[in-house]
């Protein structure tokens, strides 16, 4: 809890508050959709949010998965870079080689 004092003003408390003023929600689109090798397409932070929680246990626990959950629930729910959560799931979807990559 930020205590206000006469020296600080509204604005001042609201960016401390809230440093990221953008809540994308799990409905946001990725920065692109993403296809897998078996034809899923990940489409919303929702759309990668239910396929990880359908992995097993050890593909979760797996730091590039990790990565990509905590930077998803961060664009997520705290307004966090949908970029870089796209870019983190592309990456752990590469090395398991389930990622249909279209090089252009």
């Amino acid at each position: 809890m930020i205590r206000r004092d006469h020296t600080m003003t509204d604005e001042a408390v609201v960016r401390i508050r809230h440093p990221m003023s953008t809540v994308w929600r799990w409905s946001a689109s990725l920065a692109r959709p993403i296809a897998l090798e078996d034809g899923t397409r990940l489409v919303t932070l929702g759309d990668v949010r239910m396929f990880i929680l359908k992995q097993s246990e050890h593909i979760q626990d797996r730091s590039s998965w990790r990565q990509a959950a905590e930077l998803v629930i961060l664009a997520a729910e705290h307004g966090g870079s949908i970029d870089a959560a796209t870019a983190q799931v592309e990456d752990a979807l590469f090395l398991e080689a389930r990622y249909a990559r279209g090089w252009q």
